[in-house]
């Protein structure tokens, strides 16, 4: 049951937090481990203090978090200001994008002008196109690299068409 698995993730993260904190910190910040979680929207919605321990103090301690959530509201309606711990942002088509999401996502102000040509190329966004802030630098489009291209397997992506038919 959903109950019982958002418990048991909110316990491990708990117990990751709680174990991260008993060791040292990493003296350069550097990359040690990374969680990523799916559909955080639907962890954090009812509070989660381990996610919110790891988001506060996981790179002092090696720790890097990816959230994926399928709605921007969550970032306002959860009640946790997640906005500044998180650095990078990386936004990929959104059904029903406002310029309020990107104002809050982005941190620029509702009347900057380049928000508005943000806001119109994020809501055209093709697939594997993202639009990207890395700390406190402008927002970039960009193209992403798809894993089946890292992986040198294209023929098994849904996305590339299939090749045609060897002949007997």
């Amino acid at each position: 049951p959903e109950t019982l698995k958002r418990f048991l993730l909110r316990l491990l993260l708990e117990m990751l937090c709680a174990q991260m904190q008993g060791r040292e910190r990493t003296l350069g910040r550097e990359l040690q481990k990374l969680v990523l979680i799916d559909n955080a929207d639907a962890l954090l919605a009812g509070g989660c203090p381990g996610l919110e321990g790891l988001l506060r103090q996981g790179r002092e301690f090696g720790l890097g978090l990816l959230l994926s959530v399928h709605s921007l509201d969550f970032f306002r309606e959860s009640g946790f200001d997640c906005r500044k711990w998180i650095s990078t942002w990386i936004l990929h088509n959104v059904q029903a994008l406002r310029k309020t999401d990107l104002e809050y996502l982005l941190q620029i102000d509702i009347h900057d002008s380049s928000l508005e040509r943000l806001y119109q190329e994020s809501r055209n966004l093709r697939k594997l196109h993202s639009l990207i802030r890395i700390y406190n630098d402008e927002p970039v489009l960009a193209e992403d690299l798809p894993f089946y291209e890292i992986a040198g397997d294209a023929a098994q992506s849904y996305l590339t068409p299939s090749k045609s038919p060897v002949d007997p």
